[in-house]
């Protein structure tokens, strides 16, 4: 065993036995190229860590660990449809790129290294947010993590999925740059939003706070019902609480791990603002608080009492996760014939429009909670109306020195 060049065909063949004593061939058509293969092989086969070659790409790994899971009959439906979607959708979709097509699925999962996820991720972001490319970058690795267990990629290496860069969730609007028209919904979009959902529903609801009072993403999920009076002649919508991440033992809903979610007071006093609450969320907001789930007393015995009382509310009164909000707002898109966007964008479309509509920047800046006017102008410089007759005035002035 060793390489050898075989007489008939000229090439040079590499002949060996694994750490499991199982025998491996390969073909090169360069001496170089065997005798490469051959040492660091024999090599790594002697230390324990060779692993075989496999020709299976990513997408054919993902649908083995999706059928893996479906077979141990213990995750909830729901979580099971998420991680096909994420499989499907994303991992073996197929995307145009400056340099072709491209298909994180299609690559062989030997080859796959760390920049093809973090490209890839990049990818999904555009197509629907950062917060779900997270998500994905989460299903990857626990696929490439199988693959590991099985012996197709080094139990001891690098997971590729794992150690990509997460992309950032912009949480405060000064995290972004200047947004053109073909960054938010028009005024049409919206409407077909909102005739895409049922009145009364979360969704529908999760468009209105956004879209139509410029909530954040947290100010939205730690919507209580004490925040507005529904029983008031001009109600409005307050800003009492934002939801947020935090330590388990420190927050209102713990969640897996070490990670939990809390309610906090608006970090600045012009966060903490009031919106007048548009008529037909007041209508909705009635019709879900008929069947809204309350928050069990037993479950959150300290803590926050708003957090017993959130409008944007699981079947166990709990508030909704940002990826379930993203699913719900990307489901209605698809319904509405209108273009994916992420939840923070409905925040952005309620400014645009306001601007459009000639609202004065300052009342704009005051209802979006922003510290300061400046980030409002930098944000949205592009929907606020010049009106100026400078050029007019410097043609004038100039022909008439001549004259």
């Amino acid at each position: 065993m060793g390489v050898r060049q075989n007489e008939k065909t000229g090439h040079w063949e590499v002949d060996f036995r694994d750490q499991h004593r199982k025998r491996i061939q390969k073909t090169f058509k360069r001496k170089k190229d065997a005798d490469d293969y051959y040492e660091e092989s024999h090599r790594a086969a002697r230390q324990g860590r060779f692993i075989r070659p496999s020709d299976k790409t990513i997408g054919d790994v993902a649908d083995q660990w999706i059928e893996r899971k479906r077979s141990l009959k213990t995750y909830a439906f729901k979580t099971l449809q998420n991680w096909q979607i994420h499989i499907d959708n994303y991992i073996k979709a197929q995307y145009d790129t400056e340099k072709g097509r491209f298909c994180l699925g299609n690559l062989r999962i030997q080859a796959a290294t760390i920049k093809d996820m973090e490209d890839a991720s990049l990818l999904w972001v555009a197509q629907t947010s950062a917060n779900q490319a997270k998500m994905v970058l989460k299903t990857a690795s626990a696929i490439f993590a199988m693959a590991q267990r099985q012996g197709i990629l080094e139990p001891n290496g690098v997971n590729v999925a794992h150690a990509a860069e997460r992309p950032k969730v912009a949480i405060e609007d000064e995290d972004d740059g200047e947004l053109l028209p073909e960054d938010v919904w028009t005024e049409e979009d919206m409407a077909k939003l909102v005739s895409a959902t049922e009145p009364g529903t979360l969704e529908r609801i999760l468009i209105w706070l956004g879209g139509f009072c410029g909530l954040r993403i947290g100010e939205i999920l730690g919507f209580s019902w004490p925040a507005i009076d529904l029983k008031a002649a001009n109600p409005k919508v307050s800003v009492l609480r934002s939801l947020v991440s935090a330590k388990t033992e420190e927050s209102d809903f713990p969640g897996y791990g070490e990670t939990g979610r809390t309610l906090k007071h608006p970090k600045s006093k012009k966060s903490r603002r009031s919106i007048d609450a548009p008529r037909e969320l007041v209508h909705d907001l009635r019709l879900w608080k008929l069947k809204c789930p309350q928050g069990r007393p037993q479950e959150w015995p300290k803590g926050d009492p708003l957090a017993k009382q959130i409008v944007m509310a699981t079947i166990e009164g709990k508030p909704l996760q940002t990826s379930a909000a993203q699913d719900m707002l990307d489901g209605a898109c698809e319904r509405a014939e209108v273009p994916r966007r992420t939840l923070h964008r409905l925040r952005h479309t309620f400014a645009s429009l306001l601007l459009q509509r000639g609202e004065a920047l300052i009342d704009v800046s005051r209802l979006l909670g922003h510290r300061d006017i400046g980030i409002t102008a930098k944000v949205y410089a592009h929907f606020i109306e010049r009106r100026t007759t400078a050029v007019q005035d410097l043609a004038s002035s100039v022909l008439g020195r001549t004259k």
